[in-house]
């Protein structure tokens, strides 16, 4: 007499691996949700904590929302990452510029990518982290922050810009000088970087003299006469502000300079 349980096991097998070559021939989406319910939705998840990727670089990841933020062990600025899935579960994690920044593969697997490891880094999770928020400041150190930035690139730079805000709007309000603070570093950070190539850094100097940040529905960047005018969205915190990595990208077409020559990597 035929064995019921057998039989049922026998035509299980066949049942799953059709399931599989179906998920892989389907394309990525339906490749991830389908691991993902095989696996109780733990594919390509990415844990918060602090990580290390080869022997000096460190950084921290965190949730947020349908984001995940990353900062980088001596750099203050704090990069929002849109997540992708990919083929066999996996995820793409990308900077608001496009480039790639993490990948996670179905199982958890992390790899670091930068500007020097263009090919690269595996990274381990080394401890939990403490959470990432915008600092609270006061009027005053907003005032410093742009004091400063202007005195490092007049040193620096031998460039004279000036940092602007509605310093009265921003007296009356906590969380737009916690924005406009992050705003206006990144943008600092951006412009620096820029101008390390001697032939933009003449351009800048001649076709640049303030920079003004203002509130807006989006991130963004524009040219008014020789203001550099760079918006923000105070209501969505880390991702109302465009990125250095994205404001550097977009600087050559907005200051309508064509970059002949490469500029020095960053992470």
């Amino acid at each position: 007499m035929l064995n019921i349980r057998r039989l049922r096991a026998a035509f299980r097998l066949p049942a799953l691996l059709l399931c599989v070559v179906w998920a892989i021939g389907s394309g990525a989406p339906a490749q991830a949700g389908f691991f993902e319910r095989l696996l109780g939705g733990r594919l390509g998840s990415v844990q918060e904590g602090e990580y290390a990727a080869g022997e000096k670089i460190r950084f921290q990841i965190q949730r947020d929302g349908k984001n995940y933020l990353l900062r980088f062990d001596g750099d203050p600025e704090v990069f929002v990452l849109s997540s992708d899935h990919t083929s066999m579960g996996g995820r793409t994690l990308r900077y608001d510029s496009g480039e790639m920044a993490l990948r996670v593969t179905g199982w958890g697997a992390l790899t670091l990518y930068t500007d020097s490891e263009p090919d690269g880094l595996p990274a381990v999770r080394v401890s939990d982290a403490p959470v990432l928020s915008l600092s609270t400041m006061s009027l005053q150190d907003v005032q410093f922050i742009a004091a400063q930035a202007a005195a490092k690139f007049e040193h620096d730079r031998h460039l004279r810009l000036f940092f602007i805000v509605d310093w009265s709007v921003l007296e009356t309000d906590a969380n737009l000088r916690a924005t406009a603070s992050e705003a206006m570093q990144n943008v600092a950070k951006a412009l620096d970087r820029f101008v390390t190539d001697a032939r933009a850094r003449k351009l800048v100097g001649t076709r640049l003299r303030r920079v003004t940040l203002a509130t807006g529905t989006r991130s963004g960047l524009r040219l008014e006469a020789k203001t550099l005018v760079v918006t923000f969205n105070p209501e969505q915190g880390y991702s109302g502000c465009a990125s250095s990595r994205a404001i550097w990208r977009d600087l050559p077409s907005v200051l309508n300079i064509a970059k002949k020559t490469s500029v020095s990597a960053s992470r």
